[in-house]
């Protein structure tokens, strides 16, 4: 017999992931405007994915994720867990 699995974090909506690169932005001192004109897009098209009211898709994150310099895999990280260094 299996033992059953029980997962203990819930995953991230595209909500969470949307206010976790506005904190990020916001720390790197972008504005939406001038993070929507450094990646081409219209400031429409970035604050409907931002605001959350349509996902980011994986280009968008790739571009967001070279515009402030870290890897895509930090928008699903939990700003609140620190890691021992």
């Amino acid at each position: 017999m299996r033992a059953a699995i029980h997962r203990t974090e819930e995953p991230l909506t595209h909500v969470a992931v949307a206010e976790r690169i506005k904190q990020m932005l916001r720390n790197e001192r972008w504005t939406g405007r001038s993070a929507a004109v450094r990646l081409g897009w219209t400031v429409t098209y970035l604050s409907r994915r931002l605001n959350g009211e349509v996902p980011f898709d994986v280009p968008d994150l790739l571009a967001i994720a070279r515009l402030l310099e870290v890897e895509p895999g930090a928008f699903f990280e939990d700003p609140n867990l620190h890691t021992p260094d």
